[in-house]
């Protein structure tokens, strides 16, 4: 018997894989920028996105995702909350119903995977 939880069995929610198309926008010092990426993986908490690299733990992000099956994109605020070299994990700071809602049925409509740890 463990004592201490497997890494897995921390998160609240669980991840999927994803191909969901996104625009990162954050505002520093007075200047808006924007980002197209794509989020490769999903939760109910948030999204992990490649691409991202130029910002630091802590940035809030407004992020577009365009869902599929979605009438249009939805706009949620994030933060971001892990960051590699090449991707950052972004988390969901407040949902509305509607958008909780459409992120769950896209959650359980994508196939159950394995994915690493730090997704």
């Amino acid at each position: 018997m463990s004592w201490f939880p497997r890494p897995s069995d921390r998160r609240r929610f669980p991840r999927f894989r994803a191909e969901v198309p996104a625009t990162a926008t954050l505002e520093h010092e007075g200047e808006i920028f924007s980002f197209r990426t794509r989020c490769s993986s999903i939760s109910e908490g948030g999204v992990d996105a490649p691409g991202l690299q130029s910002l630091v733990l802590g940035d809030l992000v407004a992020l577009e995702l365009d869902l599929p099956g979605a009438m249009q994109p939805i706009r949620v605020d994030t933060m971001v909350a892990r960051r590699s070299t090449d991707r950052c994990g972004l988390e969901f700071l407040s949902l509305s119903n509607y958008q909780r809602n459409l992120i769950k049925r896209y959650c359980r409509l994508q196939p159950k995977e394995k994915l690493r740890r730090w997704l």
